[in-house]
């Protein structure tokens, strides 16, 4: 990373009278990070650190050179014979010595400094330190605890390196696939669409953008199941059906993962990305509560009570009045269809406290106290279908039944009574 960024250039002018190249004329390079770890924990780079390096068997140094802005150092045209030392210093930093050292081809030396006063060693006092530590049998002039800290340093570098590698893959993942997935969802090509959600999903499921991408892909799938089990269904094919229901049991596992991560997420402070998160988190809730009547009665029957908080969940959210009558409305459905007769009764009269003609509303609530068997209900059955008779057009699939439905109703000496107001659920 230090290539880019030469600071310091050091060469030695050798003059050789022999035809023939020498060994000992062969250079060498020193690069490295001077890093300052704070009494907090912190670990900053230190610009302008002063290095002194000296080397051991002969009189040769080279002192005063400074570190870039980014901390980093990088000193050249080293002959690649002897040992050096490198003692580093800084304000408000204690003193480090890095001795015994050879020159390589590139030799990478990581300096961390503690706070300290900011003293400088001279050239006796760092022959005095590195000799003490190579006697103590520290390696390359460092004591157990420095290297350990220099080796923890590097991994969490090269955590980092990798880390960072990740995102960038992601991200070009995430920016072509999505891309492609919704120009085939838009094409109604929803094979295509799922293969392509998928790939971002399996890539990197952790990825900031992976709750639009689970939305979008319990969409499809909701969708094609929706055509598969249609299609399956009129030709009798079992293995058609079960792999609709397979879309659908992912589809709901898709939207409740992607409302899961949003809400694990605190809400952005910036005006724009706020109504970009309100956004995502209302998209997410209605494809979980909009996969649920499909879910409830072919695939999973047991999460009735997770369909319902789905519903109230995504209602709670819904600012469009028809929009919310309609899920409404299909929540209570759900619950008739399950056998929560009562429950079922009350969800089709809050629909009518919104809107009173409600026909299919009426309809179903009349029907669902016709089938309680409780004739204390048969009256208000039957004033219900009265209404969804008178209003619903000859063309309603339903209104043959009802009229029906109320005939067993005169049967049984129940006759609809008109309102005497406005009706209301």
């Amino acid at each position: 990373m230090y290539r880019k960024h030469f600071f310091i250039l050091f060469m030695a002018a050798v003059v050789f009278l022999m035809a023939g190249f020498s060994a000992h004329g062969q250079t060498g390079a020193i690069r490295g990070v001077v890093t300052l770890k704070k009494a907090d924990g912190t670990v900053v780079p230190v610009p302008d650190a002063v290095l002194d390096l000296y080397r051991l068997d002969m009189p040769n140094k080279q002192e005063n050179l400074k570190t870039n802005k980014r901390g980093e150092f990088h000193v050249i045209g080293l002959f690649i014979v002897g040992k050096y030392i490198l003692s580093v210093s800084a304000p408000n930093a204690q003193p480090k010595i890095r001795g015994g050292f050879k020159v390589g081809a590139d030799v990478d030396i990581p300096i961390v400094l503690e706070p300290g006063d900011g003293k400088r060693y001279t050239y006796d006092e760092a022959k005095t330190i590195a000799s003490g530590d190579e006697k103590s049998g520290s390696s390359k002039g460092e004591s157990a605890e420095d290297r350990a800290k220099r080796e923890e340093l590097i991994r969490k570098n090269e955590e980092i390196k990798a880390s960072n590698q990740k995102v960038e893959e992601s991200n070009a993942i995430y920016n072509r696939v999505v891309k492609e997935g919704n120009a085939a969802y838009a094409a109604k090509n929803y094979d295509e669409a799922v293969a392509k959600y998928s790939e971002a999903i399996t890539a990197d499921i952790d990825h900031p953008g992976a709750p639009v991408v689970l939305t979008n892909r319990s969409i499809v799938l909701r969708i094609r199941a929706v055509d598969a089990f249609n299609a399956a269904s009129k030709a009798k094919d079992e293995v058609g059906k079960a792999a609709a229901k397979k879309d659908w049991a992912q589809a709901a596992q898709d939207a409740k993962l992607a409302v899961e991560k949003l809400r694990a997420q605190s809400p952005p402070s910036d005006a724009g990305a706020a109504a970009n998160y309100k956004d995502q988190l209302y998209r997410a809730l209605l494809a979980r509560a909009a996969i649920m009547k499909f879910f409830i009665p072919v695939v999973d029957p047991t999460q009735l009570e997770t369909a319902m908080t789905a519903y109230q969940e995504y209602l709670a959210v819904e600012p469009d009045p028809a929009s919310k009558l309609k899920m409404q409305l299909e929540s209570a459905q759900l619950l008739y269809q399950a056998g929560e007769t009562d429950r079922a009764i009350a969800a089709y009269k809050q629909v009518l406290v919104a809107d009173p003609e409600n026909l299919d509303a009426l309809m179903w609530v009349g029907v669902a106290l016709y089938g309680t068997e409780d004739q204390t209900k048969y009256q208000e059955a039957a004033n219900y279908l009265q209404l969804f008779v008178d209003k619903a057009p000859d063309t309603n699939e339903f209104k043959a039944s009802a009229r029906d439905t109320l005939e067993e109703l005169k049967r049984k000496d129940v006759k609809p009574q008109k309102p005497t107001g406005r009706r209301r659920g």
